[in-house]
């Protein structure tokens, strides 16, 4: 299988994001099933972080250390999944899926279900990151963008980026990186 390559990026956060993004996206075959059954991959998906972002081949003048943790280590889910030094700052990365499903809509999901993940982000703020991975959903869906800007609102967070990748059919994965309002980068 080819090295995925990697799109030019500007910071360490957007490295992560599109890193993460097309290793997963390289695994898009396992989505559709995900998808199928409305499933969760929490779990999966940091253990998948983890290795993007601790692969031999990937030089990276980022990360200096990335560690596993949170409930794939025996800890809570509301710990983070990994522990990254990038730049020599330490990072919280909490790695969460949002099936979606036809019975409901997008505004269920951020009033009901995210919550919860943009409190990580609030009890300490500036080493913490969220990394949403929502399927299926296209980052073009006005109802997404409606969704967001009112989390950002409501939440004191913000999206600081989002990619997407195709999956075989009319599906599509939206990965989108989400920090503290009072945070930069």
């Amino acid at each position: 299988m080819p090295v995925p390559v990697v799109p030019f990026v500007k910071s360490p956060f957007d490295y992560l994001l599109r890193r993460v993004a097309v290793y997963l996206g390289v695994k898009e075959a396992l989505f559709p099933n995900l998808i199928a059954r409305g499933a969760r991959a929490d779990g999966w998906l940091a253990v998948e972080a983890f290795h993007a972002l601790t692969q031999p081949y990937i030089a990276s003048q980022y990360f200096t250390d990335v560690r596993l943790a949170g409930i794939t280590q025996g800890g809570s889910p509301d710990d983070p999944d990994l522990e990254v030094t990038a730049s020599g700052q330490h990072l919280r990365l909490q790695i969460r899926s949002m099936p979606l499903t036809a019975q409901r809509p997008l505004s269920y999901y951020f009033s009901q279900e995210l919550p919860r993940r943009f409190r990580f982000l609030q009890e300490r703020p500036e080493p913490s990151v969220l990394l949403l991975v929502t399927y299926p959903l296209r980052m073009d869906n006005p109802d997404w963008e409606s969704a967001v800007q009112s989390a950002q609102q409501a939440h004191n967070v913000r999206r600081v980026d989002q990619v997407q990748f195709i999956l075989p059919g009319p599906d599509r994965v939206t990965v989108s990186l989400w920090r503290h309002a009072s945070v930069a980068g």
